[in-house]
């Protein structure tokens, strides 16, 4: 699908008119069922721009959970300012203004010991910050049996990627459910407010120093390990395990719980 030319056919006029005389760049992010783009006007200077995401209304993803995050978080963290957000026919529309900067693995840095070290530090430096955003005013409940319910409505409809079996190795998406549904009684939570996809990709660096968060359409109260184990994940998959311990060292961990690591990281594909 020409996805560029479904929003011109669908999308409501505040989209659509970003789309004229704008450098229109479609963007890849993982397993996401979003399409992103970034739109960038040709006609002016400087590296301002907007992003655009939408996806078909559905239960199981909502741009208005992630509008809705980023208004409350407004003058409590660097996040992105929401331009507009629409719903139209099937479909729904967000769009957030561009932070300067980029994620420390798009911006090509090299990947030498020193830079690796110094974006671990500015990584668990900013999810500390996150972390210390007051949890007890926060409307957004991640906690562990709203995850589950979650896990449970995504399992039974099917919506859970193919990617898990090979990752966990094993022929049934139902075995690993069952693990996390009775691991999950065991799990003690330590409540804070927490990101809810906390990679490397979503933050934001520029000259060596951290500007931001994006993709904040999980973020809510839940047990802090949810974002130091998708961290966890992060570090593996970009930089290796060896730099997973320097990550705790730097949050403030000495030593991590393992089982919680295994549990959310199994979780998140879940949710």
């Amino acid at each position: 699908m020409d996805w560029i030319s479904a929003i011109g056919d669908s999308a409501p006029p505040h989209v659509t008119e970003r789309m004229d005389f704008q450098q229109v760049k479609e963007l890849k992010i993982g397993h996401s069922a979003s399409k992103v783009f970034f739109i960038k006007d040709k006609r002016t200077d400087g590296d301002g721009g907007v992003y655009l995401k939408c996806n078909a209304l559905t239960p199981a993803i909502s741009l208005e959970a992630e509008k809705d995050r980023l208004v409350w978080l407004q003058g409590k963290l660097p996040v992105p300012q929401v331009v507009h957000y629409a719903k139209e026919r099937s479909f729904e529309y967000l769009i957030t203004a561009a932070l300067e900067g980029d994620n420390p693995i798009g911006a090509g840095d090299p990947n030498s010991p020193e830079n690796t070290e110094r974006v671990i530090g500015l990584y668990a430096a900013g999810l500390r910050q996150i972390h210390s955003v007051p949890a007890g005013a926060c409307p957004f409940d991640n906690r562990l049996p709203r995850q589950m319910e979650k896990a449970r409505r995504n399992m039974a409809d099917n919506l859970i990627v193919a990617d898990i079996l090979e990752r966990y190795e094993v022929d049934n998406v139902g075995v690993l459910y069952e693990t996390l549904v009775k691991t999950s009684a065991a799990i003690q939570e330590e409540l804070v407010f927490t990101h809810g996809d906390y990679s490397l990709t979503n933050i934001i660096v520029q000259d060596g120093e951290l500007r931001g968060f994006v993709d904040w359409g999980n973020g809510g109260v839940s047990d802090k390990y949810q974002d130091l184990a998708i961290a966890a994940k992060s570090i593996v998959y970009n930089y290796g395990e060896a730099w997973v311990p320097v990550f705790f060292e730097r949050y403030g961990i000495s030593r991590p719980d393992p089982e919680k690591i295994q549990f959310y990281q199994l979780l998140d594909w879940f949710i």
